[in-house]
């Protein structure tokens, strides 16, 4: 998929309340992931799929998790982010066949 440099970024209601309430440090890397995923549409870790089946994915900027996918509208590709989820890295339990 070629670069999203001029897609248009529309954020889900959830998305958007969670990006409202962003310290300055958060809406900064959010910047910069949405940047990254921009250059690189399919570079982040497969997450699942949307109810209608459409491909989510996952890019991570420190504690900053956002879940996306990139719809086809009538006004070009737009990138939906769908989820941010701000929280720490938390490692396997030992053991794990991961």
């Amino acid at each position: 998929m070629k670069p999203l440099v001029w897609a248009r970024v529309v954020f889900s209601p959830a998305a958007d309340r969670v990006r409202q309430r962003l310290d300055a440090e958060h809406r900064q890397r959010l910047a910069r992931i949405i940047s990254v995923i921009k250059n690189g549409p399919e570079d982040g870790h497969f997450a699942g799929y949307d109810a209608n089946g459409h491909v989510l994915r996952q890019m991570t900027g420190a504690d900053t998790h956002v879940i996306y996918r990139v719809n086809f509208w009538p006004i070009g590709r737009v990138l939906l982010i769908v989820w941010i989820e701000i929280r720490d890295w938390e490692p396997l339990e030992s053991g794990s066949t991961l």
